[in-house]
């Protein structure tokens, strides 16, 4: 069984994974509003991660806030739950600007599968201007 069907949602639905702090140096907030401005269907964004800027709560109503159901924010993941995470995830998305590269990018891609993709931000600019593009291409 698919993670998305272990969390309630279609079969045919991909999951997005942002992992990190929810600080402003990570791009919590943006991410989760650039990705809500897309309104993709058949794709759901989990951010995962610890409390900083940003607590869970006031993530989840952002999420609210921009009419996206289609966000999960379950909060701090470790360990097992955190490899699985990676695992089940059709690809990771971080567009924090403030890092060249991130641990989160490097676990992503040493613990996805190989052919998942790997967002990243080019600049600020790609974060402040919600430059995100999903969807089929």
């Amino acid at each position: 069984m698919r993670r998305a069907e272990r969390l309630g949602l279609r079969p045919d639905t991909r999951l997005l994974l942002f992992l990190g702090r929810f600080g402003k140096d990570e791009a919590a907030l943006e991410t989760l509003q650039a990705f809500a401005a897309q309104a993709v269907p058949n794709v759901t964004l989990v951010v995962a991660g610890m409390t900083e800027t940003y607590s869970r709560a006031e993530l989840a109503e952002a999420a609210h806030g921009a009419r996206a159901p289609n966000v999960m924010v379950p909060g701090p993941v470790y360990g097992a739950e955190k490899a699985g995470a990676f695992f089940a995830a059709d690809g990771y998305i971080s567009l924090s600007w403030r890092e060249n590269f991130g641990y989160t990018a490097a676990e992503a891609l040493a613990r996805g599968d190989a052919g998942d993709p790997l967002a990243r931000a080019r600049s600020r600019t790609a974060v402040v201007g919600r430059e995100l593009r999903l969807g089929a291409a």
